[in-house]
């Protein structure tokens, strides 16, 4: 595909083998992504919010939904 990374189009894989049921392109998928969504999350949670809730919280939040 043009204009794709080599890191995209392995990721693009994962995620077409994980939503095929293999744990194993899951379990890649999972360590490939969860520290830019941990990122997201730490930036993302402010004040009041941080009493509550830790971005460790959201990031198994969406990896246990998915």
């Amino acid at each position: 595909m043009e204009g794709v990374t080599d890191r995209e189009l392995e990721t693009m894989q994962w995620v077409h083998a994980a939503r095929g049921g293999d744990a194993v392109a899951f379990g890649k998928l999972f360590e490939h992504l969860a520290p830019a969504l941990y990122t997201w999350a730490d930036l993302r949670l402010r004040g009041n919010q941080r009493a509550h809730v830790e971005p460790s919280d959201v990031v198994q939040e969406v990896w246990l939904r998915a």
